[in-house]
């Protein structure tokens, strides 16, 4: 069977989820693997994501996509 595992890019700073609006939004590879007996095997492909480390929100990373708002902005005082 295949299966997908989801591993953080380097540190980042975190960013808004746009589902849940927790700042729990990162940078983020996910591999989809060959599996045989549990055990990943090939690498069948891959591709950037952002993810939502709460309520599991992802979508590719591509170009003319904006970005998730980083928390650090969304926190700036309104005047």
């Amino acid at each position: 069977g295949c299966t997908t595992k989801i591993s953080p890019d380097s540190d980042q700073q975190p960013r808004v989820c746009p589902r849940c609006h927790n700042g729990s939004v990162f940078g983020a590879k996910s591999r989809q693997w060959f599996e045989f007996c549990f055990v990943p095997l090939v690498p069948m492909s891959s591709k950037h994501v952002w993810m939502c480390s709460i309520c599991q929100w992802q979508v590719p990373i591509q170009q003319g996509y904006v970005q998730p708002t980083s928390v650090h902005a969304s926190l700036a005082p309104m005047y």
